[in-house]
């Protein structure tokens, strides 16, 4: 503000400079008068410019200014309210301990893998096809998790490892199943099936052992035409050697 007041201050006093300084050239009485009121302005645009430079003025001007933030848009009250929710929601969802199992369930589900294990070991023993180093594998298993286990748990598994690591199988049996084994392990196969394939299996290797010394054989045998690859088929039954005989 002051150094608008001090700029107009200065133009004033050059122009009626001027004007004063033409009066006295003509000589017409007026060069006093606008000498003096150029010596004003003078005057005016000095404590101007002293005005300006001095720092208290300069911050009155500057609480006079409003202070203007751009770019900011003043949040309404519902949002800010909505979003110290949210932040308040995920402080509580990220404090919140992750929940590790009990004791209890840490000792079942040992015990479910020792039962599994033992199971894999019984069943292969009955089927007579287990190999040492399936057992190895499995006295391996059974050993670790036996030590993992509490109170008498600990004890009975500690004695089906023993049991299975020397071959016991009918007291490893009793004892697993005792322990809540699966029976179905133990289930004797099926004869009839086992016979049924076995029979069938006999069949095809007479079949396929089949020969014919002439094409009079394959016709009574009902077998004719017979194809390459069909059991009897031979090149010399196959006269014209187009891969069909005796047809």
């Amino acid at each position: 503000m002051w150094m608008f007041i001090g700029l107009i201050s200065l133009l004033v006093a050059i122009i009626f400079v001027i004007i004063a300084a033409i009066s006295a050239i003509i000589k017409n009485n007026k060069a006093k008068k606008n000498f003096i009121i150029s010596g004003i302005a003078f005057v005016v645009f000095f404590v101007a410019v002293a005005a300006s430079s001095d720092p208290a003025s300069q911050e009155v001007t500057k609480k006079e200014e409003p202070h203007v933030k751009e770019n900011v848009i003043p949040k309404k009250e519902t949002e800010i309210n909505e979003s110290v929710a949210v932040d308040s929601q995920s402080a509580i969802v990220n404090t919140t301990p992750k929940k590790e199992p009990t004791e209890a369930e840490w000792q079942a589900s040992y015990r479910e893998i020792l039962l599994k294990e033992a199971s894999r070991y019984l069943e292969l023993t009955h089927k007579k096809t287990i190999t040492a180093a399936s057992k190895a594998a499995s006295v391996k298993v059974l050993k670790k998790y036996t030590e993992k286990l509490t109170g008498e748990d600990e004890e009975k598994f500690e004695k089906l490892t023993s049991l299975i690591q020397k071959d016991n199988f009918d007291k490893a049996k009793q004892l697993y199943l005792s322990l809540g084994g699966k029976k179905s392990i133990f289930a004797a196969p099926n004869k009839k099936a086992a016979n049924t394939k076995e029979s069938t299996t006999k069949k095809e290797t007479v079949k396929n052992n089949v020969t014919y010394k002439n094409c009079t054989q394959v016709k009574a045998a009902g077998a004719a035409p017979l194809h390459k690859g069909d059991p009897g088929y031979s090149r010399k039954l196959d006269k014209d050697g187009d891969g069909v005989a005796c047809e």
